[in-house]
């Protein structure tokens, strides 16, 4: 992601993005609604912790604190679209990551940030 900066507040994006995770990688807390984590697997958890990331990093960008470029923009998409993806994909299974893949997708499109996500 480093090679798509052209700009400081691009960079500071990233690090937002970047903090995020390791935040909630460390505490195990989200800043947005979450399914419980209790018996998911460790992939379903990285996947969410991801998307929470990214979308942490949106919310930052659709609210003008970070001023970055359309390329910017469209490479983070690409991204966090195949994140999404990853867990719609998820969601098709059955059993407890299937259900909190479900739940992580409604999540998702009732954020602001659900268009960096789907457009």
């Amino acid at each position: 992601p480093f090679n798509y900066v052209n700009s400081l507040d691009e960079m500071l994006s990233l690090i937002d993005n970047e903090s995020a995770h390791a935040e909630q990688s460390h505490t195990r807390v989200m800043h947005m609604a979450m399914p419980t984590f209790e018996g998911i697997s460790e992939y379903s958890l990285n996947l969410a912790i991801e998307i929470v990331s990214f979308d942490k990093q949106f919310i930052q960008i659709a609210n003008g604190k970070r001023k970055v470029s359309s390329y910017f923009i469209k490479k983070m998409y690409e991204v966090a679209n195949g994140l999404y993806r990853q867990v719609q994909q998820k969601s098709l299974e059955t059993g407890r990551d299937g259900k909190f893949a479900r739940n992580l997708l409604n999540s998702i499109h009732q954020r602001p940030t659900r268009g960096y996500f789907t457009k």
